[in-house]
């Protein structure tokens, strides 16, 4: 629909969404985490003909994307059970040029439990991607990746949800039920206590949980 609410539209997909989608720069497309009748993973459908597009079937979380913020390339993470790898791909619009930024080992075979990838996004300035990964509340970490070079940085232990501010100084995430805030423009910055989050469901949502930036950081 218009942006004003007027021209709703529906538009069968035939697919399953497990997550919520995101425009391609273009505007002509839709791209979300959901499954066909064959195989989950990450699709493009594009509006105007419906046509489909699997991006990879290797996604598996419907946080693990993200397009950059000028529009030009797509990041994804994949988990590859028969190579026991994990890894983080970007994608060039324009070209489906593919390059691999991070990588990491997991568990092989179809029934293995893997770590689980969630809160990918960008910085504002497009030059470094964020995101966490890991199993329980002890095993998952928040790792920065720079677009420039490969390799993973890890920021935080025990941490999920982390959150670039406007200007991409600084990063916040979620640890023990406490807010923190690093600063990513000093090479030994200490981790700065922000807030204890306030009280709700006892149990965090490692996939689901976000924070944002506004006026002020908001849980």
């Amino acid at each position: 629909m218009n942006i004003d609410g007027t021209g709703l539209a529906e538009i069968p997909l035939g697919l399953q969404m497990f997550g919520t989608p995101q425009f391609t720069p273009n505007n002509e497309s839709i791209i979300f985490y959901g499954a066909d009748a064959l195989s989950s993973g990450l699709f493009e459908v594009r509006l105007a003909d419906l046509q489909t597009r699997t991006i990879s079937a290797l996604v598996e979380d419907e946080s693990g994307f993200a397009v950059s913020p000028n529009g030009t390339h797509l990041a994804y993470y994949e988990m590859d059970r028969n190579l026991g790898e994990a890894r983080l791909v970007i994608e060039e619009f324009a070209t489906g040029n593919k390059a691999v930024q991070a990588t990491a080992s997991i568990p092989q075979g179809s029934g293995s439990s893997l770590p689980q990838s969630a809160n990918l996004s960008w910085s504002p300035s497009g030059n470094f991607l964020t995101f966490k990964l890991g199993r329980g509340a002890s095993d998952r970490f928040v790792y920065l990746v720079s677009t420039d070079r490969p390799g993973p940085i890890k920021v935080a232990d025990s941490a999920h949800a982390p959150a670039f501010s406007a200007d991409g100084d600084c990063l916040a995430y979620i640890s023990n039920k406490q807010v923190f805030l690093l600063d990513l423009t000093s090479k030994n910055a200490t981790p700065l206590f922000l807030a204890d989050l306030p009280t709700g469901r006892y149990i965090a949502d490692y996939r689901l949980d976000k924070l944002q930036w506004g006026a002020e950081l908001v849980p």
